[in-house]
């Protein structure tokens, strides 16, 4: 579970916070995770984030 700032996770990533928005939009669309509450989302489908990180990071 993911129970961050959403302001210092983009900055950790050097994305901004609207872009990380709409990534995680994205993920809760896809069902790779859903939203608990404000702020907190959760991790349903760790494989298939994992391919879409694959590509990204040449493993």
């Amino acid at each position: 579970m993911l129970n961050e700032n959403m302001i210092d996770v983009a900055e950790m990533i050097g994305s901004s916070y609207r872009q990380l928005q709409r990534v995680l939009r994205y993920f809760i669309k896809q069902e790779y995770m859903k939203k608990i509450d404000k702020g907190k989302y959760m991790i349903l489908d760790f494989k298939s984030l994992q391919e879409l990180g694959k590509d990204l990071y040449h493993i």
